[in-house]
């Protein structure tokens, strides 16, 4: 019965095996070649790369690159996140970023002290940044932050229900994840 049901398997994933595979294309016009993260808003994708921010209205066809307001023109975008009409992005070199108005101007937010910022997250009460060795929350779009204290190795953030989940860099760790409770 069971070589039975493992040859009835193998027929079927090979009859049907061409038409599990995904067909993948390149995408051209995002200049860079290595891309850190994607992120979606309604219809819109944003792609952070080693040059930078990029936005696609129409389904990653095109690309326009997005870095008004960056301080330097090197910029890696390492995540986004979004809360209350606040499109935030993670960067190396000067720390957190935000746009109100979908990636056409970024503003530095200068109350945050933690350079680079590798990974940002919201939830419906605070925005999360970290940077490799520390974390910081705010409860008032960035007015103000405040330290959870030193995670060395954090590697991202990841929020699940009221947690927030902090993946470790490096592979030393015994315990894969550190869990926060903030509020």
């Amino acid at each position: 019965m069971k070589t039975t049901k493992q040859i009835l398997l193998a027929v079927i994933i090979i009859i049907f095996g061409a038409e599990l595979k995904a067909d993948w294309t390149l995408t051209p016009g995002v200049g860079t070649r290595y891309g850190r993260t994607l992120y979606t808003i309604g219809e819109t994708i944003f792609a952070g790369t080693d040059s930078g921010a990029y936005r696609s209205t129409n389904n990653g066809l095109n690309w326009t690159l997005i870095n008004n307001g960056f301080q330097t023109t090197n910029h890696i975008v390492y995540d986004f996140a979004f809360k209350n009409g606040k499109l935030w992005c993670a960067t190396s070199g000067t720390g957190p970023y935000y746009s109100t108005n979908n990636g056409d101007l970024w503003i530095r937010e200068y109350s945050y002290t933690i350079y680079p910022s590798y990974s940002i997250e919201t939830n419906d009460q605070y925005v999360y940044a970290s940077d490799g060795s520390s974390m910081k929350y705010t409860t008032n779009l960035g007015q103000n932050w405040t330290n959870t204290g030193s995670t060395n190795g954090l590697g991202g953030l990841v929020i699940s229900n009221n947690n927030v989940l902090l993946l470790p860099l490096a592979e030393t760790f015994t315990n894969p994840f550190w869990e926060v409770q903030v509020g």
